[in-house]
């Protein structure tokens, strides 16, 4: 795990400073919250899963029941997770879609604050060097700005390519006239 940011330094992801249980990390491709590392940590697992999952269903294509070694989730200590199912998923899925939303917002409106203060301080014949200093600080909101637009639009693809890709399996599994949907090879064959 990286070390510990300053307590001022804004995070790269999302544009707001460390709060109390969620410190900004001093990571070397920029400074990030620990909420957002350890989403990208558990994100690399899931992945990671599942693509050992379509190797094992490739393989299980060609005739060969092998089960894929599985790789521990170090949030979940190898332990299965056992309430993952699409409701939670995509209301996972929506709520950081309207964080993501919310954090676009609020980065631009610091950006607006910091561009305005640095005309203000320009207004009143701030030395070189510290409108300079200024300057960056704007700079870098800029960038924290788009960074949480960004993450905001891949947020929302995520919550609109589960509804496209599940949502329809979800409402039929939903509207079957059965208590609970056989395995899914019966469905999909072997």
């Amino acid at each position: 795990m990286s070390p510990l940011a300053a307590s001022d330094a804004v995070c790269t992801a999302c544009g707001n400073t460390g709060q109390p249980g969620d410190p900004v990390l001093a990571d070397p491709g920029g400074n990030i919250h620990l909420s957002h590392a350890q989403e990208q940590q558990e994100a690399y697992w899931d992945r990671l899963n599942r693509d050992k999952r379509a190797e094992h269903e490739k393989r299980n294509l060609n005739g060969t029941r092998k089960q894929p070694p599985a790789s521990p989730s170090p949030t979940t200590q190898g332990a299965p997770v056992t309430d993952t199912n699409y409701d939670v998923v995509m209301e996972n899925a929506k709520k950081r879609a309207d964080e993501a939303e919310q954090d676009a917002v609020a980065a631009a409106q610091r950006h607006q604050a910091a561009m305005q203060h640095a005309e203000d301080m320009q207004a009143v014949g701030v030395q070189g060097n510290t409108l300079s200093a200024q300057m960056e600080l704007v700079d870098q909101l800029k960038h924290a700005e788009d960074a949480a637009k960004a993450t905001g639009e891949q947020a929302a693809a995520v919550r609109d390519a589960l509804a496209k890709e599940h949502g329809g399996i979800k409402s039929a599994v939903d509207d079957a006239p059965i208590p609970r949907p056989a395995e899914t090879d019966f469905y999909v064959g072997s």
